[in-house]
């Protein structure tokens, strides 16, 4: 059922994000273990866990050229390990906030660059809709101070992790999600744990808690949020699902209560209202624009 299909796809676009801002507000306990370190056994257990769930659905389909190899590569390189790198290297010059903002205007260009890829028009629904959860997801990041190299590694942050949606969009389709969560999440975690031997790092035994957050961000983000955000790519397309992206700091927030850490700020409560509102204006471009596109696939005699 084509609407069932739908609600699916926006219950995993939404749910993706969410867990992603609480495996934020776990790592915040993994700041003095070492980066690359952290970020690639927490890659490799996820496609470890991915592996034993779906067992039997994690092959890649024979059909897959060259081109489409390369694409899964630049995929892991650019959406994991140079999004991870750059993002631990943006906070070396500013707070998890003055990081948080810029790379909080996701949803805005994933959603632009979604319309360019699938060819679609804007509507003042979609635009005003991903706008307002843009400035709600800032407004829970909150502003903080950022240095211009800070600035400029967000910056990267920022394009890497809206092109790892753009590069996923075409591959799922051909993979399916679990395949892809696999693969990219195996890639990645190689990729990261080599890198880690390489460069200069401390005492890789991590304490209790610091393996409680390794292991929480491997099922929480590594394995749920990959399988839903590209099972959202699949149904709803980069488009619509772009906009989910706003409730990545919302899940943090969260976390954040969960932990017991900082008061939130009834401004932060208000980005939260923010996110919800542009949301639903997303949601309902997004419900036009199905019906849309089954109408477009009537024939003038009413037959399909």
């Amino acid at each position: 059922m084509p609407g069932g299909r739908s609600i699916r796809g926006y219950f995993a676009a939404a749910s993706a994000p969410f867990m992603v801002g609480l495996g934020v507000a776990a790592s915040s306990v993994l700041v003095r273990y070492p980066a690359f370190a952290s970020q690639g056994a927490r890659y490799f257990l996820g496609s470890l866990i991915i592996l034993l769930v779906f067992r039997s659905q994690v092959r890649l389909p024979a059909g897959m050229g060259y081109g489409d190899l390369f694409q899964l590569s630049l995929l892991t390189l650019v959406g994991l390990v140079i999004f991870s790198s750059s993002t631990i290297e943006a906070l070396r010059y500013a707070s998890v906030a003055g990081v948080g903002v810029i790379v909080g205007c996701v949803p805005l260009v994933l959603t632009l660059s979604g319309l360019i890829v699938e060819r679609r028009r804007p509507t003042a629904a979609l635009l005003g809709g991903v706008a307002l959860a843009t400035s709600g997801a800032i407004v829970v990041n909150g502003v903080a101070s950022i240095s211009g190299t800070g600035i400029v590694f967000a910056l990267i942050a920022m394009l890497s992790d809206a092109a790892f949606s753009l590069l996923a969009a075409r591959l799922v389709e051909k993979t399916g999600p679990v395949p892809l969560a696999f693969a990219t999440n195996l890639a990645a975690g190689a990729t990261m744990l080599f890198m880690a031997l390489l460069l200069p790092h401390g005492d890789l035994v991590p304490t209790a808690s610091q393996a409680t957050a390794i292991v929480f961000t491997a099922v929480a983000v590594s394995f749920g949020s990959f399988v839903l955000w590209y099972s959202g790519l699949a149904s709803l397309g980069v488009a619509r699902a772009g906009a989910f992206v706003a409730l990545i700091p919302v899940g943090a927030l969260a976390g954040q209560i969960a932990v017991g850490g900082r008061p939130i700020a009834p401004l932060q409560l208000l980005g939260v209202a923010a996110v919800a509102a542009g949301l639903v204006l997303a949601i309902a471009w997004g419900r036009r624009a199905s019906a849309f596109e089954l109408y477009d696939r009537l024939d003038l005699d009413g037959s399909t």
